[in-house]
């Protein structure tokens, strides 16, 4: 006897002499192809059901990561001298002053600085734990 893998029998076609047993039942043999049918038009879903608490949580945390990061954009944007003194603090690797000058546009949740001769990485992190949502990273170029 061969294992098929599918839901519905290979050959679901009969002759109408064959016909198949079951406890005494005659089943025609265009049940078979029926069955296959609607198991190919509606198959079974191997998933289970959807449940967006979780995404929806996370969707908010990013929402206020990403406006605490604007703080800082804007005032990059909109403030050349801090521009500036942001950048000379990062090309004298004086991270802690960098830092400061980010947290003083009004960040409130952890941040995470590094400087290349390139540009900056500043990833802004509002989880509890290590691992847990959300952490947003942004690379500036200069």
């Amino acid at each position: 006897m061969h294992y098929y893998a599918y839901p519905y029998l290979p050959y679901p076609y009969y002759h109408p002499s064959q016909r198949v047993a079951n406890l005494n039942l005659q089943v025609s043999p265009s049940y078979y192809g029926q069955l296959q049918t609607e198991l190919a038009i509606d198959p079974p879903n191997p998933y289970p059901p959807v449940d967006t608490r979780k995404f929806n949580e996370s969707a908010k945390k990013y929402q206020v990561l990403t406006k605490q990061i604007s703080l800082f954009f804007d005032k990059v944007a909109t403030s050349p001298q801090f521009a500036n003194e942001l950048m000379e603090a990062a090309q004298l690797s004086n991270s802690l002053k960098v830092e400061e000058m980010i947290r003083s546009v009004g960040i409130t949740v952890k941040i995470k600085s590094q400087f290349t001769p390139t540009g900056m990485i500043i990833e802004v992190d509002n989880g509890e734990t290590e691992g847990n949502c959300c952490r947003l990273r942004v690379v500036l170029p200069w």
